[in-house]
């Protein structure tokens, strides 16, 4: 890979902190209506007197694709576009509810970013490209992940659109797994959550290594650690990869047993629960990706998201 050079000083150590001294950067940059993704090696120097005296940048250039215009819900440094916690997705991802980068997902600018063809997209203009890299925690008032080494980038709702007790739902999502998606390890990385107001979830989505494929658990009368109940496979291992896949989830949140929770993948039911579904006053949905526990060497992890919606 021949190395390729950028202006003199290099334009995005500003989205770094000045404690950094070494970093691995894996960006997009605009170049008028196309992004070129770059792989670069940030070094700065010290001389031992506690201040930065100069920073060295070797830069690898990868590739490049057709690109996107910067809207109202992404936010746009030093020529990287993010999604940007606190500003909803426009109407092309998103339809019938808002959903906004979690405040609790790290912000590393690659972590969250939509994508255009050739890259995967489900329908319309966009999809939402997540990254996750080992180390990208991040924290809220109460909970934090990187006490408990865990990582995520994710997307979740205003609580105008939480669930009530006795209110019947149907929200989807498609989902695409890159080929080359190979977690390597022992983790658990869940890719969709109803997750209860002030408690656990009642319901989560999950990738389980070797060879469990895509899941779904139950969790509503569990403890917030535990691991969960009524597991099944909604996507096999060998199907996974390499191709959407729409979701569509019916649900009647109730507390009593009359209640149920239903999957279906490809209009195909895969998942067919009755009984309580939630334990809490309100449930609410996240989606994208959260990597509980990972060993020091996980790799980074891509998945694209596109046509999320409810009624």
């Amino acid at each position: 890979m021949a190395a390729s050079p950028l202006k003199k000083g290099c334009p995005f150590i500003s989205l770094l902190q000045p404690y950094h001294r070494r970093e691995h950067l894996r960006v997009f940059r605009r170049h008028g209506r196309r992004a070129c993704l770059l792989e670069a090696l940030l070094v700065t120097a010290n001389r031992g007197n506690g201040r930065d005296d100069g920073h060295a940048c070797i830069t690898f250039h990868v590739g490049c694709f057709g690109f996107f215009p910067t809207a109202g819900f992404a936010e746009e440094i030093d020529g990287l576009t993010k999604v940007v916690a606190g500003k909803p997705l426009g109407k092309d991802i998103a339809t019938g509810l808002s959903v906004y980068r979690d405040p609790l997902s790290n912000v590393k600018a690659y972590g969250m970013l939509l994508a255009s063809p050739p890259l995967p997209v489900r329908e319309g203009r966009y999809s939402l490209r997540i990254e996750l890299h080992k180390g990208d925690c991040g924290k809220s008032t109460d909970w934090d992940d990187c006490y408990y080494s865990n990582e995520r980038v994710e997307l979740t709702t205003p609580e105008q659109n939480w669930i009530k007790p006795s209110s019947r739902t149907k929200y989807g999502w498609s989902i695409y797994l890159p080929g080359d998606w190979n977690p390597k390890d022992l983790s658990q990385i869940v890719m969709g959550q109803f997750h209860q107001a002030g408690s656990h979830p009642a319901f989560q989505f999950f990738y389980q290594s070797q060879g469990g494929g895509l899941q779904v658990k139950r969790r509503v009368d569990e403890t917030r650690n535990s691991v969960g109940t009524n597991v099944r496979t909604i996507i096999d291992e060998k199907n996974l990869r390499g191709r959407w896949h729409d979701i569509r989830v019916e649900a009647y949140w109730r507390k009593a047993q009359d209640g149920y929770f239903k999957v279906f993948v490809n209009d195909a039911l895969t998942y067919d629960f009755r009984g309580q579904t939630m334990s809490a006053k309100k449930v609410y949905f996240k989606l994208g990706v959260y990597r509980i526990g990972p060993p020091m060497d996980a790799p980074n992890l891509v998945v694209f998201y596109d046509k999320i919606w409810r009624q």
